[in-house]
């Protein structure tokens, strides 16, 4: 894979979203997003075009308190974050397999480079989180969430597993659609 500041100069990216998880799922952000946002600014990103979005999904939002506790103080109080509302701010990006609608936070349509930082680990319905779960359900309006929720009965939608798991897979469409 390139480099982020490979992708930066080749894409032309002016504006980065980066896709942090809420307190329900504890990152040591500290250790593992300093070096991307570094790297990001030696790249030419001004800090001002960074915004960390909590990918909160239908949970409540963070207070302050707890921003600054699991982002750390540095990249809390010198990056724009914002907390996900799962029922304000959603653009339509169509519809996915299984028939579910993606709405999605509109801060991901204005941005140029969306990542998703967090941890990888077995999940009960997704098979493994990280990475496309944070985009589905994290950023995406209450519907979407439901209705891709509704997939969970399915046997297949199960821990460590990806194969035939449509909760896995709709979650894949929607972050290549976005």
């Amino acid at each position: 894979s390139p480099t982020l500041t490979e992708i930066v100069r080749m894409e032309k990216v002016e504006n980065v979203l980066i896709l942090v998880n809420d307190i329900t799922r504890p990152v040591p952000y500290e250790i593992v997003l300093k070096p991307m946002l570094d790297e990001l600014l030696s790249a030419g990103i001004s800090r001002d075009r960074i915004t960390l979005l909590i990918a909160a999904g239908m949970h409540r939002p963070m207070t302050a308190e707890e921003v600054h506790d699991s982002l750390g103080d540095d990249i809390a109080s010198n990056f724009r974050w914002e907390n996900h509302n799962c029922d304000e701010n959603l653009v339509y990006f169509g519809e996915l397999s299984e028939g579910v609608p993606l709405y999605v936070n509109s801060l991901v349509k204005e941005a140029d480079l969306l990542c998703a930082v967090g941890v990888i680990a077995p999940h009960y319905m997704a098979g493994y989180s990280g990475g496309r779960k944070s985009l589905l359900p994290g950023v995406c309006g209450r519907e979407t969430i439901e209705k891709h929720h509704s997939l969970m009965k399915n046997p297949a939608s199960r821990t460590a597993n990806l194969e035939g798991n449509p909760f896995h897979w709709v979650m894949l469409e929607a972050a290549e659609k976005c």
